[in-house]
């Protein structure tokens, strides 16, 4: 059995103790992916109506968080909690640079900008964690073609692609 566990926002960050303490207790070692860049999930805000955010899991999921990114421009690279990954021996790849924008814009991108785009998360990954990541995984499993051409040129051993949504062994 493999898990996989996305790490899109701070907010999620601030989850990764209690979740290895649970792997821990089960014996389960799990991949893990890091957005990098700043949490933007505030620039969701606007799909919401105030009752939905009230009402709805958002408000209890991310709290003041939400609205983090706008504030303090903190990138979830940076958050102390996923050195505790590395520390318990799991896995830990790259799980692409500004999620909100890769979300919202990718298919508005060229070859060029989407290779910045992944460039851009590799270097923040490497700057943060002493390594460059041998795997990938696409936000919220969104791809296109000119992803799915250029995601070779960055040597990845692992993909993980909207296509299967499992690990996809490319080397």
């Amino acid at each position: 059995m493999s898990v996989r566990v996305d790490i899109d926002t701070l907010k999620d960050a601030s989850l990764i103790s209690t979740t290895l303490e649970l792997f821990e207790k089960y014996g389960i070692k799990a991949s893990f992916f890091v957005t990098t860049g700043v949490d933007e999930t505030y620039r969701n805000f606007r799909h919401y109506t105030p009752w939905r955010l009230i009402s709805g899991n958002n408000l209890k999921r991310y709290g003041l968080c939400l609205f983090s990114g706008l504030l303090t421009k903190n990138e979830v690279q940076k958050s102390k909690e996923i050195n505790m990954i590395l520390d318990q021996g799991h896995e830990l790849g790259l799980h692409g640079y500004s999620h909100y924008n890769w979300m919202n814009h990718l298919d508005t991108k060229s070859k060029e900008e989407l290779s910045c785009w992944i460039s851009k998360g590799c270097e923040l990954f490497e700057n943060a964690f002493g390594f460059y990541p041998e795997c990938f995984c696409a936000p919220g499993f969104k791809t296109n073609m000119n992803y799915l051409e250029i995601l070779d040129d960055f040597g990845f051993s692992i993909q993980v692609t909207s296509w299967s949504k499992t690990f996809l062994s490319l080397s």
